[in-house]
């Protein structure tokens, strides 16, 4: 029987996926609710460095629970799913921000992202 996950892993998973599901929310609701109600566009701005920000912030917790849960359970499928998911993320930020590609490219990579750490975290467990 194997013991219960590292806290740091627990909990750097546990953050991507939180990363990963306000990526969802910023990439999918937002644009909708500011669609359907042009009034919130007035109170409601996003900075233009938020993605490459967020990126920032989502791309080393990722690695570093995935490092982790890789050095426990030996098992490269979270890693195989997580690279491209980030790889999309990084191309939609940096290279498609502003066109409509980048939020199909973020939300897909995030929510991609969300089952690797997922998984990882399953993986962990057993």
């Amino acid at each position: 029987m194997m013991d219960q996950p590292h806290p740091p892993q627990t909990r750097y998973d546990a953050a991507a996926i939180l990363a990963s599901g306000l990526c969802l929310v910023h990439c999918l609701f937002l644009p909708a609710l500011l669609f359907m109600m042009p009034a919130l566009a007035v109170w409601i701005t996003v900075p233009e460095s938020f993605h490459f920000w967020m990126l920032i912030i989502a791309v080393p917790i990722s690695l570093m629970a995935l490092y982790i849960g890789l050095r426990r359970h030996r098992n490269w499928m979270p890693i195989m799913i997580a690279m491209p998911a980030l790889i999309s993320l990084t191309a939609g930020a940096l290279l498609f921000h502003g066109m409509v590609l980048e939020t199909w490219l973020t939300a897909a990579g995030a929510f991609v992202l969300s089952f690797a750490h997922l998984l990882n975290r399953r993986h962990s467990n057993i």
